[in-house]
């Protein structure tokens, strides 16, 4: 079984009390694959993640067919590996599915994300050159064709969309290996980023030319238009001729547009501008145009960074494995065997703010293949997740620490974004030397996160023990919370400009003497309560900008709930200092 090394990252503004002062816990799990054993990749699990504005999840994963089902339900699929993207609310209810692909193992799946308009969006690989192309679900068919990127949209509710080839349709047999997706983002407004390896020729309908094989970044609008392409200033080399592709993943700041890249490299060699990548945690900074700004990387050799988060003000959020005596960005890693969760904050610019890496012992430590990539960003609390049986965070009273020869459980562990801080770790069962592994991470308006991965034979969630239909592994998604699916709790952000429209913004969050509040609608009444639940200030919030003084309120964390006129209700996490 290959095993490759990322953690899971992302952030999250827990729900610390809704309605009954709930304390997050994990909620629900769900499993799906089929019993396919044997061949190169016997893995069934979960690529990628999102949610939407009304709190469901969806979930891109690697199944194998025949035989598959997710939660009880049948999947009909089309080959070997398919991509298979689910649905669920909020509350863990099964909503639906759609498998993709075509007859043979080659269909990898990438990405998926959501816009704040209803659509859904996936990337990824397709061999669609076998009697009847790639199948789109039963909505559409590519045809017969040598064109491997895919790029589909659904709406929420499972309504097909369009798809695009982006690629030539006079492609040959010879771009097979050299033209795939690396990763996707898309914004508000639904244009979707495609950052790829592409051979040269034309794309996007002819609107674009490749000039020679290299990375570019590809933009497509919501309704499947081809909008531009940019050349990035990467170079990787090795690949053509025999080495193995590297790994990028990213993340596109809708404020300023920029492109933050990270990954790792196997054979292959990597640079960004003229600066070459020499070890294995790198994050590079892109404008919007795809030209270099800057470069991170650490002094050792080891696992690479996950996907990037971002916060509001620009703070980049990096996670990885690695090991004591390893370097990044002036933060000394110590008292850890490889491969130690790891996770630093720096700003727009790259400069360090804070890291913070976790002791683990040579017996039952984490072992390479513990954990995965992925982040999601959703407000105040940073997530990181992965696969572990020995950890401890200095400062941190709670520890994993299972007996040597237990193997590993599913971890998660909460941080303050702005200090650091660690905030809790909790954990899933599963049997004594089985493996499990996490490789994405999101988060929805309610409060809650969801860590999907992989498991070999059982895990269990909030009491419910989950069973892999066999083969080399299932798929599994869980979710950790609270009961809440209904009050929003509103983040604090600044606005996104490709959305075209003003948002709810409260700042500044950490706040000293004063809390502003723009973007009020109508007459809303406000209310701040302590953590206990304790209403420390009320009153009545006017339509545009408002300032509440804060100066008498003691130092910690609150929760400021605004209702609207119309009965709308939100919430945000505010923290005095």
């Amino acid at each position: 079984m290959s095993k490759k090394l990322f953690f899971t990252i992302g952030s999250l503004l827990f729900t610390l009390f809704i309605a009954n002062a709930q304390t997050p816990s994990w909620q629900w799990g769900k499993r799906g694959g089929g019993p396919v054993t044997g061949g190169t990749y016997p893995d069934e699990k979960v690529v990628d993640m999102a949610t939407d504005s009304h709190g469901n999840i969806y979930v891109l994963g690697q199944v194998y067919q025949p035989g598959v089902n997710v939660d009880g339900n049948t999947i009909t699929g089309w080959g070997s590996r398919d991509w298979l993207l689910t649905s669920f609310k909020c509350d863990g209810t099964y909503r639906w599915s759609k498998d993709i692909g075509g007859s043979t193992s080659g269909d990898i799946p990438v990405a998926i994300k959501t816009d704040t308009l209803g659509g859904v969006y996936l990337v990824g690989y397709v061999s669609a050159n076998v009697s009847g192309g790639a199948h789109i679900d039963v909505d559409a068919t590519t045809g017969y064709t040598f064109q491997t990127l895919l790029l589909v949209k659904y709406d929420t509710a499972g309504v097909y969309k369009w798809f695009r080839l982006p690629q030539a349709n006079t492609v040959g047999a010879g771009t097979l290996s050299y033209d795939f997706p690396y990763d996707m983002d898309v914004d508000g407004a639904g244009n979707s980023y495609l950052l790829c390896e592409l051979s040269p020729g034309t794309y996007g309908g002819g609107a674009f030319t490749a000039s020679a094989q290299g990375e570019y970044m590809l933009k497509y609008d919501k309704n499947g238009n081809f909008i531009s392409g940019n050349t990035m200033d990467i170079t990787v080399t090795g690949f053509l001729t025999g080495g193995n592709t590297p790994f990028l993943f990213m993340k596109r700041n809708p404020h300023s547009g920029k492109f933050y890249i990270t990954g790792f490299v196997n054979s292959s060699t990597l640079a960004f501008g003229s600066s070459p990548i020499t070890h294995a945690l790198f994050v590079a900074s892109f404008n919007s145009a795809g030209t270099f700004l800057w470069q991170k990387q650490d002094t050792h050799y080891g696992g690479g960074f996950a996907r990037p988060d971002i916060d509001a003000s620009g703070g980049i959020y990096l996670t990885a494995g690695q090991s004591t005596g390893d370097t990044f960005n002036t933060y000394v890693i110590t008292n850890a065997f490889y491969p130690a969760p790891f996770i630093t904050k720096m700003d727009s610019n790259g400069t360090f703010i804070w890291a913070k890496n976790a002791t683990t012992n040579a017996d039952a430590g984490c072992s390479a293949g513990g954990a995965t990539s992925c982040s999601c960003l959703n407000g105040g609390e940073i997530e990181i997740a992965g696969a572990c049986g020995n950890i401890k965070w200095p400062g941190f009273s709670d520890s994993l620490n299972l007996p040597l020869g237990s193997g590993e459980r599913v971890f998660t562990t909460r941080f303050n974004s702005t200090s650091g801080a660690v905030l809790g770790l909790d954990s899933l069962i599963s049997p004594a030397g089985t493996y499990v592994q996490t490789n994405a991470l999101a988060a929805d308006r309610y409060g809650n996160f969801y860590v999907g991965g992989n498991f070999q034979t059982t895990i269990t969630v909030n009491g419910t023990t989950l069973t892999s239909a066999g083969g080399g592994s299932d798929f599994f998604v869980a979710k950790y919370g609270t009961s809440n699916c209904s009050v929003p709790i509103t983040l604090e952000t600044s606005p996104d400009l490709s959305k075209g429209e003003e948002i709810l913004r409260v700042y500044p969050n950490p706040a000293t003497e004063e809390l502003n509040i723009t973007g009020i609608t109508q007459n809303t009444t406000y209310r701040l309560l302590s953590i206990t639940g304790t209403t420390v200030l009320q009153g009545l919030l006017k339509q545009g900008e408002n300032t509440i003084q804060m100066r008498n309120c003691a130092s910690g964390l609150y929760i400021l709930q605004m209702n609207g006129e119309d009965g709308q209700r939100n919430m945000v996490k505010v923290v005095k200092q």
